[in-house]
């Protein structure tokens, strides 16, 4: 008996492992516009198979602009350790859902700008978590790079007391931007001019061809990595 072709590649897909997936977003999607990018990785399949990260680098196409101004303070490391990090520092925000003895948890992640922690870094970015009542704390870094099609890298470390734990990872999600308004004035008495600027954390390039490139790369303890994919869908 012949199986029609369609029936055929139906039975090929449906057996076919399933594989971890990440998808990515830009609100607003327009070229040149100021932006927030979402990004949510699936990590219950392969290649993450529920393993923690040590740390999770999220990618964006060169063309992507960083304005530090968006953000009018810098939060430091004392600061995140106490989870006393200034509301104008905030970035963004994460969320982790992991599994311990088949319990899901949740935990939420406060991002805040923070000063570069290496010489040519365009900021720092603390990550603080609070984990059984208490703040837990990691200093990333935001940084340019000439990986194409990659321009800009969010390096986010797992808090070392997470990193340790055996929790099974299942779910990843991030929106990082931000915004604000700043007053500008210039000249003296009848010549005296106001006008206010607005300051994004992240702008969109300029350029629209369907889509821009983004991704999601996690390293884990056994010095393996994983690379996810997740192209971010634009319009002109």
């Amino acid at each position: 008996m012949r199986i029609p072709l369609a029936t055929l590649l139906a039975l090929l897909l449906s057996a076919a492992p399933a594989s971890a997936q990440a998808t990515a977003t830009a609100t607003p999607d327009t070229a040149g516009k100021g932006a927030r990018i979402h990004i949510e990785l699936d990590a219950s399949q392969p290649p993450v198979s529920g393993r923690l990260p040590t740390s999770t680098t999220l990618s964006v196409q060169a063309g992507f602009r960083f304005d530090g101004k968006a953000v009018a303070k810098r939060c430091t490391p004392a600061q995140a350790q106490g989870d006393t990090c200034p509301a104008r520092s905030k970035a963004g925000t994460a969320t982790a859902t992991a599994a311990f003895a088949g319990t899901a948890y949740p935990v939420d992640l406060r991002l805040y700008l923070a000063k570069p922690q290496q010489p040519g870094d365009l900021a720092g970015v603390a990550a603080v978590a609070t984990v059984l009542g208490a703040p837990r704390s990691a200093l990333g870094r935001l940084v340019r790079t000439t990986a194409a099609p990659f321009g800009l890298q969010v390096i986010l470390p797992t808090p070392g007391e997470l990193a340790g734990f055996p929790l099974t990872l299942t779910h990843f999600s991030a929106d990082i931007g931000a915004r604000r308004t700043v007053k500008l004035t210039r000249g003296r008495g009848s010549r005296r001019r106001t006008r206010r600027v607005r300051h994004f954390l992240l702008s969109n390039p300029r350029i629209c061809a369907g889509t821009w490139a983004a991704a999601a790369d996690l390293a884990f303890a056994d010095a393996t990595t994983a690379t996810l994919d997740a192209p971010i869908a634009c319009s002109p």
